[in-house]
């Protein structure tokens, strides 16, 4: 039984999300942007849209109060050579300045390092927009997220902040205070993850409004 699930499940992936992701891309007017991530949401939501990559935040993590760090000062932390260090969880990871990223969708350091230098020049340091959540940051750091320059920002909180035009509230993370590994979560149907949900990440990139 479990098997059969599996296989229509997939059957319903393969004929709706291409049908998904065309209209979304149908929609989409802004062509050239660089989003910076401190998860791989960044890197779904291009590849989704069949853009290309921007950033070098793809296909990897860092913690939301490093994100804040760099996006900051992008440009300095876009300037440092990656340093890699011993690998807390078993796959690549290096420090970048005074952050550390895991890169954990490869296997090689040599591999994670290409892929940072290459995506890093790519960046359109005129089209930046900025994904975070409300993982382990406290309410200053929230309403300091608002302060960051650049195109567009959005952060997913687990509870309403209607004080502040860029949370968007998750309801699905209702009751546990952050949204907090927000990208291991997919929705019951399609090969979505639950923050698609809530976003409208097409209306986001052509508009800079959430709701």
């Amino acid at each position: 039984m479990r098997f059969l699930k599996g296989r229509v499940r997939y059957a319903i992936e393969c004929m709706i999300m291409p049908t998904i992701n065309a209209y979304n891309r149908m929609r989409l007017k802004n062509k050239d942007f660089s989003i910076i991530c401190g998860t791989c949401a960044g890197g779904v939501i291009t590849h989704r849209l069949g853009k290309k990559f921007l950033s070098p935040t793809v296909n990897l993590w860092f913690t939301e109060k490093d994100l804040q760090k760099m996006v900051r000062n992008l440009k300095w932390y876009m300037q440092q050579e990656l340093e890699f260090i011993d690998p807390e969880f078993g796959y690549p990871a290096a420090k970048c300045g005074d952050i550390v990223i895991h890169f954990n969708h490869v296997k090689t350091n040599e591999e994670a390092k290409n892929q940072w230098y290459k995506r890093r020049d790519r960046i359109n340091y005129d089209n930046i927009w900025v994904i975070s959540s409300d993982n382990k940051l406290s309410y200053e750091d929230i309403k300091e997220f608002g302060k960051i320059p650049c195109k567009g920002k959005v952060m997913f909180t687990a509870k309403e902040y209607p004080e502040f035009d860029y949370c968007l509230y998750i309801k699905a993370y209702e009751g546990r205070g952050t949204c907090g590994t927000y990208m291991s979560d997919h929705t019951s149907i399609l090969d979505r993850f639950v923050f698609e949900k809530y976003f409208d990440y097409v209306k986001w990139l052509n508009t800079g409004r959430i709701n």
